[in-house]
């Protein structure tokens, strides 16, 4: 009984209440939401495994599990992380190693904080999928 409390002490204090959950759900949906104004008026394109590194230099904002890579142009490219980088444009600077021109699905990027320059954590990328202006002529 003296080994069996302490864990289970253990396990309630890490299992989330629900007010956790709560405020978990209301982060998410408000991440949708700005995700959704952040890509209102754009339509996706192809879903690609690799981009051009070269396409991604521009601003970087995440929302939620998210990233949303904005060239300075029309076209935004869209990943969804397996999560860890949600710091991203805020208070964290986003630092990827390849050993090739491209991003690409698999890729793992670090996430360092802006003040102390420190580890702050870490995300694999998704597919990239290409959002761009409709052409007038449809």
């Amino acid at each position: 009984m003296r080994i069996l409390l302490p864990s289970l002490l253990f396990i309630a204090a890490c299992t989330p209440t629900a007010r956790d959950l709560e405020r978990q759900a209301d982060a998410e949906a408000g991440a949708r939401a700005a995700l959704d104004r952040e890509l209102a008026g754009l339509v996706p394109g192809r879903t690609q495994a690799c981009v051009n590194q070269t396409e991604l230099r521009g601003g970087l904002k995440s929302f939620g599990n998210t990233l949303v890579y904005s060239n300075g142009g029309s076209t935004k490219y869209v990943n969804r992380t397996t999560g860890g980088c949600e710091r991203v444009g805020h208070d964290a600077i986003l630092v990827t190693r390849t050993s090739s021109p491209q991003l690409c699905r698999g890729d793992i990027g670090r996430t360092i904080d802006r003040g102390s320059h420190m580890f702050a954590g870490s995300c694999g990328f998704g597919d990239f999928v290409r959002y761009q202006r409709p052409s007038r002529g449809s």
